[in-house]
């Protein structure tokens, strides 16, 4: 099954309903803009000319493509959350050898040392 073609991009045509107001006509790229930028849900209802009534925008094959799932942005957070920490755990790690590898010296530097004072 194919992908429906996507509706011209700036075809003022679309309006929607956003706190129990009807607002519009803005287009087609407008739409996915708000969409993008969180203002306008998958439940927020939209009506063009020729639709029989007002639908959730998540609900037309024009824009179901740009809501993300909740699910994707759950395995989002949590890859975003594990580079975190192995990247945090890498310089951790580095930190630690900086600091704490002239520590391990000691026991081989210091007896040589003395060795050497004492001849």
């Amino acid at each position: 099954m194919s992908e429906p073609p996507r509706p011209p991009v700036d075809q003022p045509e679309w309006f929607y309903v956003k706190w129990q107001k009807q607002l519009g006509p803005v287009s087609t790229g407008k739409i996915l803009e708000m969409i993008d930028a969180g203002r306008i849900e998958a439940a927020t209802l939209v009506w063009r000319e020729g639709m029989q009534s007002w639908v959730p925008a998540g609900s037309l094959d024009e824009f179901r493509f740009a809501f993300r799932s909740p699910v994707q942005d759950v395995l989002n957070s949590r890859r975003e959350f594990a580079l975190g920490l192995n990247l945090g755990g890498f310089i951790l790690f580095i930190v630690l050898l900086l600091c704490c590898l002239p520590l391990c010296w000691i026991p081989w530097v210091i007896p040589s040392l003395r060795g050497r004072w004492s001849e």
